[in-house]
């Protein structure tokens, strides 16, 4: 049985399906030639760019549908909190493992402190065994100024909203290009869309949005980033007319858990198995890798993503009925 819920738009787990993939390629490209290396290394800038753009569409909606109030906030962030953390707690614990075995078969010592171990499980900080979590930090941080900001993003005054819309931008361009801020233009390039489709700004505030979030992508990632923006966008404004393969819908519902496992498991597995079986061509060791990942994100989302997932959606929404959002 494909693994997804039916509240989530199909082209959207493919979209999410394909971005995990381009990660874990991008991790996993020391086992390719030079050439094959060279072409997989930025799709992991990529599929974060994706993921960022697919936050900032779903995450609006989901609040949209549920009648979001400022008074909901913590709610909403316990929702999410209920959501991430416990897939993420169990592939720190993983990876805090298995980087314990290799330590021991290398001879090595393990040098995280109780600082070190407080501030993984607050996000504070990635393990260099993970470096992917510094993604999770930032997911954090957007839930928090969407708690914050939803309502003035979402008002029915055209000049409240388009401040707020703006505000995070002035803050990067004069104040502090750090880490959430630096990645905003992707989430909001996802709101806009999210604030058209629903009906809520015309196309001309939506155009003059994106516009903005694309010349923003541009000078805070490259001309790359500004791509990835507009290709995201497009891809979720217009979903696909033909049958999309169960298998690449089955990668977007684990994609979650596929994230958080396939570094731990699989780039080890490529450190401790390459060079050392010369007749075996590199490239079958990625697969293993890429499998042996997949394999672990399925069962940790059978075990923990899903029921976390449910747990979420028990908390409710703190709304008696949906209400239009002023």
């Amino acid at each position: 049985m494909l693994p997804a819920t039916p509240h989530r738009l199909q082209h959207l787990d493919a979209i999410r399906g394909l971005a995990a993939l381009s990660v874990c390629l991008c991790h996993f490209k020391h086992a390719f030639a030079p050439a094959v290396a060279t072409l997989f290394s930025p799709l992991g800038d990529y599929g974060v760019f994706v993921f960022f753009v697919l936050s900032g569409f779903i995450i609006p909606r989901v609040l949209r549908k549920e009648g979001y109030r400022l008074a909901n906030a913590g709610r909403f962030l316990l929702k999410r909190i209920v959501r991430l953390h416990p897939p993420y707690l169990v592939s720190l614990a993983l990876t805090l493992a298995l980087s314990i075995a290799a330590a021991a078969w290398k001879h090595e010592a393990t040098t995280w402190s109780a600082v070190d171990l407080v501030s993984y499980f607050f996000y504070a900080e990635a393990p260099a065994e993970n470096p992917v979590y510094w993604t999770l930090r930032v997911e954090i941080c957007f839930y928090i100024f969407l708690a914050l900001a939803y309502p003035l993003l979402n008002s029915s005054n055209r000049i409240v909203r388009t401040l707020a819309f703006l505000a995070p931008c002035v803050v990067w361009f004069f104040l502090a290009d750090i880490l959430f801020i630096h990645f905003i233009a992707f989430f909001l390039a996802g709101m806009a869309l999210e604030q058209v489709q629903c009906g809520w700004i015309d196309w001309t505030e939506f155009s003059a949005k994106l516009l903005l979030a694309s010349a923003l992508a541009w000078a805070q990632t490259g001309l790359d980033g500004m791509g990835i923006a507009l290709a995201s966008v497009a891809l979720i404004s217009v979903p696909l007319r033909v049958q999309i393969p169960r298998v690449i819908l089955w990668f977007g519902a684990i994609s979650y858990s596929l994230y958080l496992v396939h570094f731990p498991i699989g780039v080890k597995l490529l450190n401790l198995s390459l060079g050392r079986v010369p007749q075996v061509p590199s490239e079958l060791f990625a697969l293993a890798a890429l499998v042996a990942s997949v394999l672990a994100a399925w069962g940790m989302y059978a075990l923990v993503e899903r029921p976390a997932m449910a747990l979420s959606r028990s908390i409710g929404n703190g709304n008696t009925k949906l209400a239009p959002i002023a």
